[in-house]
């Protein structure tokens, strides 16, 4: 078993349902999976005619609507990132060089090891001679100049991406998918086309209709997995929390959220798409104390969730994010240990504030010190006149820095 317990711990214990969700997660062996790989290369083949944003737009869709997708006994949340998780899925339009290399090494790594089956080798064995002219490295290599090359072999098309993105959760939360889709649909209805250069936007915006459309479709399978869930659950609780689920589901990203847990589901199935479309590190959350807040504040006044029950929610995002895993070339494991940066920040200044947000702030450290996870990571603003809550009162700035110890010695801090 991977856990371990903290002595004298500040911020307390995991609930025994996160424990038990905790240790499932960190006892799967990870996997390679080339169901994804196979899909992307059906969906390119299929448009090799297309525009390459409004085929990488088809390959999303088609990768929603066909990835196997579970929800696990003891999560609150829905959204995996391969048939299992802490497994890896294959991201052929990057680099399938370095795959086919190390086919029959992955499962012998003396770290970051994977097994795969020999089924598995062979598919992606037999996917592998469409991308020696499709993928990312084969294209855009020879596009360099000869100098270029020279730093080309730690270069991120080698392997995979690194992106630094950060989406606009606030509006997310706030107005749902939905007005990106009409966004781009009034701004294709007003597009002069007679004007040569708008032929790019004319696709992008195309593109956009396509993956908000998705992402709501992918959102509805899990919401029909959940009611079959609940057709066959016996535990009367469980079955209310299965349909809980897939009314949330039905409703988030694609409209507003209303709620602490509508908002918490709605961001992670957003940032976990981010991760299924394109295999990138660095993608991060922004303040996520500022836009969770007043979901947050709103429960708390209306009685509709307790500062616990919101902490075990938190839990269950950090433990969400955890499983997703991605395979990367040897050389660069062995140098960075694959890192994914899924970074979040809190505290600082913002404009107005309230005790709902300081109170917020420390159920996200609390609940990542339970947690005791290296994703995600956190960073954290302080300032002399900032107040945190600590449980029982808002405390100064130097108590809040000293309880941060067990936080830094065993998160993602």
């Amino acid at each position: 078993m991977n856990s371990f317990t903290l002595i004298n711990n500040h911020f307390g214990e995991l609930s025994s349902r996160m424990q038990v969700l905790r240790e499932d997660i960190f006892n799967k062996q990870p996997c390679i999976y080339a169901q994804r790989a196979q899909i992307v290369t059906e969906a390119y083949s299929n448009n090799m005619d297309k525009p390459l944003v409004i085929r990488r737009a088809l390959m999303l869709k088609e990768i929603l609507e066909r990835m196997e997708i579970f929800i696990e006994e003891h999560t609150f949340l829905a959204g995996n990132h391969a048939p299992q998780n802490r497994s890896a899925s294959v991201f052929p339009e990057y680099n399938m060089d370095w795959i086919i290399a190390e086919l029959e090494y992955f499962d012998k790594r003396p770290r970051d090891r994977f097994y795969i089956t020999a089924d598995t080798k062979e598919e992606l064995r037999s996917i592998a001679p469409f991308w020696e002219h499709h993928a990312i490295k084969n294209s855009s290599l020879p596009a360099m100049p000869p100098c270029a090359g020279l730093f080309s072999s730690p270069g991120s098309c080698q392997d995979d991406a690194g992106n630094n993105v950060m989406m606009d959760y606030s509006r997310i939360l706030k107005k749902g998918l939905k007005s990106y889709w009409e966004e781009a649909g009034n701004m294709l209805d007003n597009l002069d086309m007679d004007y040569r250069l708008n032929t790019a936007q004319f696709h992008f915006y195309q593109a956009g209709i396509i993956v908000t459309e998705a992402l709501r479709n992918f959102a509805n399978r899990y919401a029909g997995l959940a009611d079959h869930m609940a057709f066959s659950e016996k535990c009367s609780r469980r079955r209310e929390e299965l349909l809980e689920m897939s009314l949330i589901l039905r409703k988030v990203p694609w409209e507003p959220a209303a709620n602490f847990y509508e908002a918490v589901q709605s961001l992670w199935l957003v940032h976990l798409c981010l991760q299924i479309e394109s295999k990138d590190h660095s993608l991060s959350f922004g303040h996520i104390d500022q836009y969770l807040a007043p979901f947050f504040e709103k429960d708390i006044d209306e009685g509709r969730i307790t500062d616990d029950g919101a902490c075990e929610l938190l839990t269950n995002l950090w433990l969400k994010i955890y499983a997703v895993n991605n395979l990367h070339s040897w050389r660069y494991t062995r140098l960075a240990r694959a890192p994914f940066c899924q970074n979040f920040t809190i505290g600082g200044r913002i404009t107005k504030s309230s005790a709902a947000v300081s109170v917020l702030r420390f159920l996200i450290i609390k609940s990542l010190t339970q947690a005791r996870l290296p994703q995600p990571e956190m960073t954290i603003r302080l300032h002399n006149e900032q107040s945190v809550y600590t449980g029982k009162l808002l405390n100064n700035t130097q108590e809040f820095r000293y309880n941060l110890r067990d936080t830094f010695k065993t998160a993602g801090g």
